[in-house]
C-alpha cells in the first residue's frame, strides 16, 4: 500500500513539532555525532493534518539545537490512529531487525583497514571482534517490508539561469568560468568576496550538478581559476575571505589548505593579510588520535591596502581599558615586566575585581596596564564566536550561519558595497549582504541549491525572485523544489534521502 504523501525539502523547522506521545528515547549524542560527521541526509516523516513528527523526532531536535532553520520533510496524509501506528512501527521495526552477520563482518573488516576506521558508522572497534566470535552461531534473518517510492518536483532553475533577488544577483553557473562571473557581475566591482569552497574530498556534494570532489593534490590547480576571477573583479581596497579547514587521514593531516594559502601569495600575487579562528559547536565524543575539532580558520587575502571598519563590529564590554591619553602612564605590558609602572589613566577608576580606587600618578606606579577598566565598547579579536543565533542554513552539509559573513561585511565594507560568494551554497552570504544593505552576487553550480537559495531568500524577505531572461517572477515559497537529493527506495521506518551537497 502506498500512503498519500508530499515531499518538501525545506520546511521551516519551527512549523512542525515533536509528537507528544512519542515513547522513544533516542541516543541524542550518537545522532548529533552522525549529523556532525555526515551532515543531515534524511527526512523527517510528518502527519499532514497535525504537523506532528511521526518518524525522526530526535533528528529534528538535533537539527533545531544546532541552529538550522529548515528541514526536509515527507508529509503523510494519515489519520491520528494511523499516525500512532507508524510512530510505534518506526521504532519497533528498527529494534526488532537483525543483520546478516557474515555481510556485516565483511563490511566492518573492510572499514577496519581504512584510515578512518569505524568513524561515523555507530560501531566501535570491539564490535568487530565480538561479531567474529559470534559468527558461527549467528543465523541471518531477513524480512521484506512494504516499500514506498517518493516522487518530487524537478528543480525550477536550469543551468545558466540568472535570478534577480531584489538588487542581488544569483547565477546557476561556475565561479571558475570567466564568462559566467562576468555575466553575473555585469560590470560591478567586488568590494568583498567571502566563501566556504568545497572541502576537497571531505564531503559529498550534489552529484546532479556535475561536480565531483577534488583530490587534495589537485586542489590548488583546481582553485586557481576561482582566485583569478575574484582578483580580476576586486576593488583595490577589497578583501577575499576563504573559510576552509584541512582534514586528517590516518597519521597525517592533509596539507592542501596550507598549499592553497601559499599559492595565493607565491603563485597568484595576493597579500596574506591575516587569519581568523571561527569557533564551532561540537558534540563530545570518544578520542582516538585527535581531539574533537571545534574551530575553522578563515583566511584573508588582499591585492593592496584593504578597507577596514573596526568600529562597526565593536561590542559592549565591562572590561574596556581606560586610556586618558598622553600623561596617563606607560601602557606597555612588555615594559611593565618587573618594573614600576603607571596605570592607564589616573583618578578614581574601576578595577577588574569591581573595587574602585582613588589614585594619583604616584599611587599608580605599581598598577598593571589594563587593570583599570570601565564599561564601554570593545574591539573584537580574530577569534570569532559561533554565531549560532543566526544559524539558519538549509539542506546543506557545509552551510554556515548568516552571522559569519555578516560580521566580515560589517567590518570590511560600507553600505551599498558589492559582496560576492563564488560558492553560494545555501545562500548565507547573500542574506548577510541583504541584511547589511549591501548588494550580493553569487554563483552556484547546483540547480537544486539555486532553488533553495531563492526559496530561502523569498521566505526571509518576502521578495519573489525574477528570472532575468523573461522578467517573470517565480513563487519559490509555494514550490516543492529539488535541492539535489537522490531519493532511494526504502522502508517507511528507515526512510532516507541520499547524499546531498
Amino acid at each position: 500500500m502506498i500512503v498519500a504523501q508530499r515531499y518538501d525539502p525545506a520546511v521551516l523547522i519551527d512549523s512542525i513539532g515533536e509528537h507528544p506521545l512519542n515513547p522513544r528515547r533516542g541516543d541524542e549524542t550518537a545522532i548529533e555525532a552522525s549529523i556532525d560527521a555526515h551532515g543531515f541526509y534524511g527526512a523527517v516523516i510528518v502527519q499532514e493534518s497535525s504537523r506532528s513528527i511521526i518518524a525522526g523526532n530526535h533528528r529534528h531536535r538535533m537539527l533545531k539545537r544546532g541552529g538550522d532553520l529548515f528541514v526536509p520533510v515527507m508529509f503523510l496524509d494519515v489519520d491520528d490512529e494511523e499516525a500512532l501506528r507508524i510512530l510505534l512501527n518506526d521504532n519497533q521495526t528498527s529494534d526488532s531487525g537483525t543483520y546478516d552477520s557474515s555481510t556485516l563482518v565483511g563490511l566492518l573488516s573492510q572499514l577496519s583497514e581504512t584510515a578512518a576506521g569505524f568513524a561515523g558508522t555507530g560501531f566501535a572497534a570491539g564490535d568487530l571482534s565480538d561479531l567474529m566470535a559470534q559468527l558461527a552461531a549467528a543465523e541471518p534473518e531477513t524480512s521484506t517490508p512494504d516499500v514506498i517510492e517518493v516522487d518530487y518536483a524537478p528543480a525550477i532553475t536550469v543551468p545558466g539561469d540568472l535570478w534577480l533577488l531584489g538588487p542581488h544577483r544569483l547565477l546557476c553557473g561556475s565561479s571558475r568560468d570567466e564568462q559566467d562571473v562576468t555575466r553575473l557581475l555585469a560590470g560591478a566591482k567586488i568590494n568583498l568576496a567571502f566563501t566556504s569552497p568545497p572541502y576537497a574530498e571531505q564531503r559529498v556534494y550534489d552529484p546532479g550538478s556535475g561536480f565531483t570532489p577534488i583530490k587534495p593534490d589537485e586542489y590548488v590547480e583546481w582553485f586557481a581559476a576561482v582566485a583569478a576571477n575574484v582578483a580580476a573583479n576586486l576593488t583595490v581596497d577589497g578583501s577575499w575571505f576563504v573559510n576552509i579547514k584541512t582534514s586528517a587521514d590516518g597519521l597525517d593531516t592533509s596539507l592542501y589548505v596550507f598549499d592553497l594559502v601559499i599559492a595565493h601569495v607565491r603563485e597568484w600575487g595576493w597579500h596574506f593579510a591575516t587569519e581568523f579562528c571561527w569557533e564551532r559547536n561540537g558534540v563530545p565524543k570518544s578520542v582516538t588520535r585527535r581531539f574533537k575539532n571545534n574551530f575553522e580558520p578563515i583566511y584573508q587575502f588582499a591585492r593592496g591596502e584593504w578597507k577596514m571598519r573596526p568600529d562597526e563590529v565593536r561590542h559592549p564590554s565591562d572590561n574596556v581599558p581606560i586610556n586618558v591619553g598622553p600623561g596617563g602612564g606607560n601602557t606597555s605590558w612588555q615594559d611593565a615586566q618587573g618594573n614600576g609602572f603607571a596605570a592607564i589613566g589616573a583618578g578614581r577608576k574601576k578595577r577588574r575585581n569591581g573595587s574602585s580606587s582613588g589614585m594619583s600618578k604616584t599611587q599608580g606606579q605599581n598598577t598593571a596596564p589594563g587593570e583599570y577598566t570601565e564599561h564601554g565598547m570593545a574591539y573584537p579579536s580574530n577569534r570569532l564566536p559561533t554565531f549560532n543565533g543566526s544559524h539558519d542554513a538549509t539542506g546543506h552539509t557545509a552551510a554556515f550561519p548568516v552571522g559569519l559573513p555578516e560580521w566580515f561585511i560589517r567590518a570590511y565594507t560600507d553600505a551599498g558595497d558589492n559582496v560576492f560568494d563564488p560558492f553560494m551554497g545555501s545562500g548565507s552570504t547573500l542574506l548577510a549582504a541583504h541584511n547589511q544593505s549591501r548588494v550580493g552576487f553569487g554563483t552556484e553550480i547546483s540547480k537544486g541549491y539555486c532553488d533553495i537559495i531563492c526559496k530561502r531568500f523569498q521566505l526571509t524577505t518576502g521578495i519573489k525572485p525574477v528570472l532575468e531572461s523573461t522578467g517573470q517572477s517565480h513563487d519559490f515559497a509555494a514550490a516543492a523544489t529539488d535541492p539535489g537529493h537522490v531519493l532511494k527506495r526504502t522502508t517507511l521506518g528507515d526512510f532516507l534521502i541520499g547524499q546531498q551537497k
